[in-house]
């Protein structure tokens, strides 16, 4: 990615700055997500169209997993999408390399709405900022209660890998269900946290622990038999929800952010889901939890018609706020907005929610290359599962894949 971001800013064309522009023009749009980001998605572009009958505005979906790949080479190839749906992981290696128009001017002049406090300092990256946030999110592990009062296990707000560990084996030696190790990105954070280091500085600087102690304990959940079967997780993406086992049953836990607590459960058909705080290593010596903002939508900064783009963006963050959650867009950071928002919803989700409103920090946007580490990491940790591998004798070889993809 970072030969194609690099080809891409020799190609950019220099960025419009009036709206009046629009008329007669083209807005293009691109997400990953559910189907019910979609629908968000696809309503903000009807009304938007429809009150702006000169533009003709076009959107197009994909998944998480290839959604990268394709707009590396979108960027590599000069046609970027001119709107476009930016992660955490990600919106540092785009903004740095020249291809997000900053969207600062538009908050000042009033297109975009007003932002402040914790979520604008988490969105900025050097004083800037090149994506807005559509709202806020934290990491957790859901799980089905049929199977865990079925079980008589209550499942604690928190615990440690080895309380995790014992309640797995509870559940399957009571109902039969397996549990679910997680072994993504998300979960390299929350141990690099759990240690109070930076999970990808940490890397850059040769500090192996966050990665040893994820990779074994991942080999010792793997060698379990109240462990997920490496078979049942094959083909499977476990950075997609509908893909996650939990939603046919393979294993009674998954994990994700807690804004897609009602996807996961319109997946698996059941509103009986709960929430925990992600198994915490047992040598924590830090809170591991935080917020991040959810998604981010940006400007690309060949897009001609950049101020037409901010507007389209307040479109989307309207209707995320009024549809909320559906969308997988992030609840609101502002409180008020929050209570007004989840109101006439079921009450297993206003509570969910609420969890959100806990003074978690936010962290900045991670390091360039952070989101190319993933498919690097699942690739070892699916080694680890199947005995290719050992914990101790994939850190290494991680290690240095890493390296060279990390940027300070």
């Amino acid at each position: 990615m970072k030969r194609l971001l690099s080809f891409a800013l020799s190609l950019m064309a220099a960025a419009s700055l009036c709206f009046a522009s629009a008329q007669g023009s083209e807005l293009s749009v691109l997400w990953w997500g559910s189907a019910s980001r979609a629908a968000v998605m696809e309503a903000a572009i009807g009304d938007f169209q429809g009150r702006n009958q000169d533009l003709q505005v076009s959107g197009r979906s994909s998944e998480w997993t290839s959604y990268w790949p394709k707009l590396a080479t979108r960027a590599a190839g000069a046609s970027m999408p001119d709107v476009l749906l930016m992660d955490h992981y990600y919106i540092r290696d785009y903004a740095v390399s020249g291809l997000l128009h900053p969207l600062d001017g538009y908050v000042e002049s009033g297109i975009l709405p007003p932002l402040g406090g914790p979520l604008a300092d988490a969105s900025a990256i050097s004083g800037q900022l090149y994506g807005y946030p559509m709202g806020v999110t934290v990491p957790v592990m859901f799980y089905d209660k049929r199977v865990t009062d079925a079980a008589g296990v209550e499942i604690p707000e928190r615990m440690t890998f080895s309380e995790f560990m014992e309640i797995a084996n509870t559940v399957y030696q009571r109902v039969g269900v397996p549990a679910l190790c997680d072994g993504g990105l998300n979960m390299l954070v929350f141990y690099a946290r759990a240690l109070g280091i930076d999970p990808f500085m940490s890397i850059i600087e040769g500090d192996d622990r966050a990665v040893r102690m994820m990779f074994r304990d991942i080999e010792e959940f793997s060698s379990k038999d109240y462990s997920v079967s490496i078979e049942s997780l094959s083909g499977k993406d476990l950075t997609v929800p509908d893909q996650m086992p939990m939603t046919d049953l393979t294993s009674w836990n998954a994990y994700g952010f807690m804004n897609q607590i009602d996807i996961f459960a319109s997946f698996a058909g059941t509103d009986e889901i709960g929430y925990a705080v992600p198994p915490v290593p047992d040598d924590a010596v830090a809170d591991p939890m935080y917020a991040k903002p959810c998604v981010y939508l940006s400007v690309s900064s060949s897009c001609d018609i950049p101020a037409a783009a901010a507007a389209f963006i307040a479109e989307v963050a309207r209707e995320s706020a009024a549809g909320l959650l559906d969308g997988e867009m992030g609840l609101p950071a502002d409180s008020v907005a929050f209570s007004e928002a989840v109101a006439g919803m079921p009450g297993y989700l206003q509570d969910a929610y609420s969890a959100m409103y806990s003074g978690y920090p936010m962290p900045e946007p991670f390091l360039q290359g952070a989101g190319n580490i993933e498919e690097t990491l699942v690739g070892f940790t699916d080694m680890i599962r199947t005995g290719e591998l050992s914990g101790d004798e994939a850190v290494d070889l991680f290690m240095d894949e890493a390296k060279g993809i990390l940027r300070p």
